[in-house]
C-alpha cells in the first residue's frame, strides 16, 4: 500500500483536560468564597441605597421648587405652604415652571409677596403763605443757614429718611451756630 491510502491517527491535543479528581488548592477555594460573600453583602444594600437615591432626587426637587419660590420673593413660610400646595394642585403636562406660574401669582399668594415699596419722592416744599418765600435748597458751603431752614430740613430728614440734604447743608448749620453763639 502506498502513503496516501493510508488514513492519518488522531492526534491528542497539547494541553491536557484536567482530570475529574484534581481538587483545587483549599486557599484559593476560601478566597473565592470570602469574595463571593462579600459581594452578596453588597449586593443585599443595593436596594437600601437605590432607596436613599431616590430619597434625595425627591427632596432636591423639592429644594429647587422651594428655592424658585424664594428667588421670586416668597419668603414666609405660610406662604410657601401655601404656593407648594396650589402649584402642586396642577397635574401632568399642564404644569408651566414654576417662574412661569409665579409671573401671574394667584391671589392667594399674593399677601405673602414682599412688597416692595418705591421710594418716595421727596416732597415739594410749599412756602408757608405768611412768610414768603425760602430757599428750598441748602446755602452755598460756608454760608450761615437760618434756624427755619434747618427745621425744616431736619423735618424733611425725619419724614423721608433721607439725610443727604441734611449732610449737604451740615457746614452751613454750624457756622450758622458759630455765629449766633
Amino acid at each position: 500500500m502506498s502513503d496516501e491510502e493510508k488514513t492519518p491517527e488522531p492526534t491528542t491535543p497539547a494541553t491536557p483536560e484536567p482530570a475529574a479528581n484534581e481538587a483545587v488548592p483549599y486557599a484559593r477555594f476560601a478566597e473565592v468564597l470570602e469574595e463571593r460573600n462579600q459581594l452578596r453583602e453588597v449586593a443585599s444594600g443595593l436596594p437600601d441605597l437605590q432607596q436613599k437615591i431616590e430619597g434625595f432626587e425627591t427632596e432636591r426637587k423639592s429644594w429647587a421648587v422651594d428655592r424658585e419660590f424664594m428667588t421670586a420673593g416668597l419668603t414666609d413660610t405660610e406662604g410657601l405652604d401655601v404656593a407648594k400646595y396650589l402649584y402642586g394642585k396642577i397635574e401632568g403636562e399642564a404644569r408651566p415652571t414654576v417662574s412661569d406660574w409665579l409671573a401671574t401669582p394667584p391671589k392667594a399668594l399674593a399677601g405673602y409677596f414682599k412688597q416692595t415699596a418705591p421710594t418716595p419722592a421727596a416732597p415739594a416744599l410749599v412756602p408757608d403763605a405768611n412768610k414768603g418765600t425760602t430757599a428750598t435748597s441748602a446755602p452755598a458751603t460756608g454760608e450761615p443757614i437760618s434756624a427755619d431752614m434747618t427745621r425744616q430740613i431736619v423735618q424733611e430728614a425725619v419724614k423721608t429718611g433721607d439725610w443727604s440734604r441734611y449732610r449737604e447743608a451740615r457746614d452751613a448749620i454750624l457756622a450758622a451756630a458759630r455765629k449766633v453763639g
